[in-house]
C-alpha cells in the first residue's frame, strides 16, 4: 500500500465514510478503472521470463501499453474530480482523487485531496495531510504552497512564513511561489488569479447563482446558531441593500436585513438558503476581561465576489471605551473591515467584530449584549465554571461554517 494512501485511511472519520463516498461515484470512470485493472492482474499472473528472451519482449510490450494506459486514465481521473470539484460534489471528487492516487503516489493528487477536504469544511484533515503532502514531495512546489496558506490562514503566521522561505530556497526561481510568498508576508492575503488556477488552487470554489458581476466582497458576518440568520455590521450594508453571504466551504445565500440596531451597531439578517452551522459550538456565559486571550475570524475585502478562506488572528482583547462596559476588540484585524466572530481560548463564541471609525477602535458586541437584542444566544450557552483550552485547528475549522463572506453590489 502506498504511505499516502495508508495516511489518508487513518485520517478518515467514521465507520461510514467509505460508504459516503461511493454513493457519489462514477459509473464511467469506475468501469474504466476496473478494465485497466483486469488487465494489469492478467498480466501480472504469469511467471516472468528470463531477461532477453522473445516472452521477455512481449512482456515489456505489455507493460509498456498498461504504463501508458494507466497514465490516460489517471488524467482522466484528475481532470473529472476537479470538475466534480468545481461543482462542489465533494464526496465524488474525494473518491476521484482517491483513486487517481492510489494509480500513482503523486502530488497533484494529494494537492487536489488537501482542497476538498478543505471544500467540505475539514481543516483538520487537510492539515494533517497537507503537512505530509509539503513534506514527501519536496520537489512539487505547489504542495509547500497549499500547506503554507493554510497554515497562515489558521493562526499559524511564523510556521507559514518559514515554510514559505524554506520552499523559495530550493527553487528561486518559482514565479507562483514567489506571489504566493508576496500574499502571505503583506498580511492580507487574498487568492489572485495565478492563484486560483488547479491543481493549486488556493480558495475553494464558491456558488455564484445570481450573483451580480458587480458584486465585491466588503468584510464578515456571523452566522446564528439556526443556520437561518446572520449578524453583520451596520456600517458595511449598502445602500442598495442588495446583499449576499457565503462561508468558507463557498456555500451562498442570499439575505435581507430583518433588523438594524444602532445602539450596537449591528443588523440581523435573513438567508433565503439556509446555511449548515458548527457543531457543538456554544457561546460565552459571563463576563468578558479585558486583557484575556481572545481569537477574531476576518475574510479579506475584494473588488470581485471570489470565494475564499477567512484568516484567523490570535491576540488579547481590549479595555472598556470611554464610561462603558463594552470592551474595544484589542486584536489586530489586517484588513479591519470587521463583522467576524470573535472566540475566547476555549473556542466559545464571546461576539463579533464592528468596525469603529477614525475616532473610535473597532469593537466586541458581546454574547451577552447581542442576546438582549435578539432574544436568543448566537449559539447554546456554555456552562459555567473554567473550560479546557480550544485546539486551534478545531477553532478554525468552526469558522468555516459560523464566519461568512459579506458580499454587497452598491
Amino acid at each position: 500500500m502506498y504511505l499516502a494512501s495508508f495516511l489518508r485511511t487513518t485520517l478518515l472519520i467514521g465507520a461510514g465514510t467509505f460508504a459516503s463516498l461511493a454513493c457519489g461515484q462514477s459509473a464511467d470512470s469506475d468501469a474504466k478503472l476496473r478494465q485497466i485493472l483486469e488487465r494489469a492482474q492478467a498480466s501480472g499472473a504469469a511467471v516472468p521470463p528470463a531477461s532477453g528472451s522473445a516472452a521477455a519482449i512481449g512482456v515489456y510490450q505489455t507493460r509498456k501499453s498498461w504504463d501508458a494506459e494507466k497514465t490516460a486514465a489517471r488524467a482522466e481521473l484528475l481532470t473529472e474530480a476537479e470538475s466534480a470539484l468545481s461543482r462542489m460534489e465533494v464526496d465524488k471528487a474525494e473518491l476521484l482523487f482517491d483513486r487517481a492516487s492510489n494509480m500513482l503516489h503523486a502530488a497533484d493528487t494529494e494537492i487536489g485531496l488537501v482542497r476538498t477536504y478543505m471544500q467540505g469544511g475539514a481543516y483538520r484533515r487537510a492539515l494533517a495531510f497537507g503537512a505530509h503532502t509539503a513534506g514527501v514531495h519536496l520537489d512539487v512546489i505547489g504542495g509547500s504552497a497549499l500547506y503554507a496558506w493554510l497554515l497562515q490562514m489558521g493562526g499559524q503566521t511564523v510556521v507559514a512564513q518559514r515554510l514559505t522561505s524554506e520552499a523559495l530556497a530550493r527553487q528561486p526561481n518559482s514565479g507562483f511561489m514567489q506571489t504566493v510568498a508576496k500574499q502571505l508576508q503583506s498580511g492580507k492575503p487574498l487568492a489572485e488569479e495565478a492563484l486560483l488556477a488547479p491543481p493549486t488552487r488556493l480558495a475553494p470554489y464558491g456558488d455564484k447563482v445570481d450573483l451580480p458581476a458587480k458584486a465585491r466582497v466588503v468584510g464578515s458576518a456571523v452566522l446564528l446558531a439556526d443556520g437561518k440568520e446572520a449578524l453583520v455590521p451596520l456600517a458595511l450594508l449598502p445602500t442598495s441593500d442588495k446583499v449576499w453571504v457565503r462561508n468558507g466551504m463557498g456555500q451562498l445565500s442570499k439575505a435581507r436585513i430583518k433588523q438594524r440596531h444602532a445602539a450596537l451597531g449591528i443588523a440581523v439578517l435573513t438567508l433565503s438558503r439556509s446555511l449548515p452551522v458548527a457543531e457543538g459550538l456554544l457561546s460565552h456565559n459571563g463576563p468578558v476581561f479585558p486583557g484575556s486571550a481572545g481569537y477574531a475570524i476576518e475574510y479579506m475585502t475584494n473588488p470581485t465576489a471570489v470565494a475564499s478562506w477567512p484568516m484567523l488572528n490570535i491576540g488579547f482583547l481590549g479595555v472598556p471605551v470611554g464610561n462603558s462596559r463594552q470592551l474595544a476588540l484589542g486584536l489586530e484585524l489586517k484588513d479591519n473591515s470587521g463583522g467576524g466572530p470573535v472566540f475566547d481560548a476555549a473556542g466559545r463564541l464571546l461576539g463579533l467584530a464592528v468596525p469603529g471609525n477614525a475616532r473610535a477602535p473597532t469593537m466586541l458586541v458581546s454574547t451577552e449584549d447581542l442576546q438582549k437584542v435578539l432574544g436568543q444566544p448566537m449559539a447554546p450557552p456554555a456552562p459555567s465554571g473554567p473550560a479546557a483550552r480550544a485546539q486551534l485547528d478545531l477553532m478554525y475549522e468552526a469558522s468555516l461554517r459560523v464566519a461568512l463572506q459579506l458580499i454587497t453590489v452598491l
